[in-house]
């Protein structure tokens, strides 16, 4: 069928991009992996207490790889965002919004391949904070990785919105870190959402990092707080406004 090959030929065309790209590959795997090794053997020997242990139910290092696999999904799936600015400077963009084909289908193509090469990663630190835990439940890889493919379309979505509305990398950039950083701490990445004042809380549980993150620890280390059912409400929901809005969007983009 058509949209099949379109939505194909987009996202090969990505996973191509990215895989040429190893310093892009590099840098987004590095800087998970050492949040994975300073916080979470740092902490996890300066909070061997009883007390501390009870909290989380598990080790420090253990509570963190599910929210640091989470962060790795959301961060190269939001910057792969970039790519439209670099295809519009380079007039690649122009060519395939004039091509005869849906550009819903163009958009769809983009963001797929985007979070297939997010997931690739997601996996790759998944697979290293197992070796680093050993108290992770391996079974539960399997449904861990459809959350993050439900988290990479909501980062690849907005990254791709941010694109669309401006026309600079550097500009891109530095929303990034304005976008990002903050989506990150105000999450149950770092801490148990059930120790959270208040306050703290609300815009964490407006943040759907929030949801994966919980939904990726009642899979690996059974510390489910929300629970299994709303996160995935949450997350199929907020994924396809996100997708749908990015794909309005990419339909309405002018070719100047």
């Amino acid at each position: 069928m058509r949209w099949i090959s379109v939505i194909g030929a987009m996202a090969i065309r990505q996973l191509k991009r990215f895989f040429r790209a190893r310093a892009r590959a590099l840098s987004t795997i590095m800087m998970p992996l050492m949040w994975l090794l300073l916080f979470g053997i740092g902490f996890s020997t300066a909070f061997r207490g009883v007390g501390f242990r009870s909290i989380l139910g598990t080790s420090y290092i253990s509570f963190l790889v599910p929210g640091i696999v989470c962060m790795t999904m959301f961060v190269s799936s939001f910057m792969s965002g970039i790519s439209v600015i670099w295809d519009r400077q380079f007039g690649f963009l122009k060519e395939v919004l004039v091509a005869p084909a849906p550009r819903t289908f163009i958009i769809l193509g983009r963001v797929l391949g985007d979070v297939t090469t997010s997931l690739i990663q997601a996996l790759l630190i998944m697979v290293i904070g197992i070796a680093l835990a050993h108290s992770l439940y391996v079974y539960g890889i399997p449904v861990a990785l459809i959350y993050c493919l439900l988290l990479g379309m909501i980062g690849a979505g907005l990254g791709t919105m941010l694109a669309l509305s401006i026309n600079s990398i550097e500009a891109f950039q530095a929303l990034v870190s304005f976008i990002i950083l903050p989506l990150n701490f105000i999450s149950n990445i770092f801490y148990p959402l059930n120790r959270m004042p208040t306050w703290f809380k609300i815009p964490a549980l407006l943040n759907p990092i929030t949801y994966a993150t919980d939904a990726l620890r009642g899979l690996l280390i059974h510390r489910c707080v929300i629970g299994l059912g709303i996160d995935s409400i949450v997350l199929i929901v907020v994924a396809c406004v996100v997708i749908v809005l990015a794909a309005y969007m990419f339909r309405r983009t002018s070719i100047e």
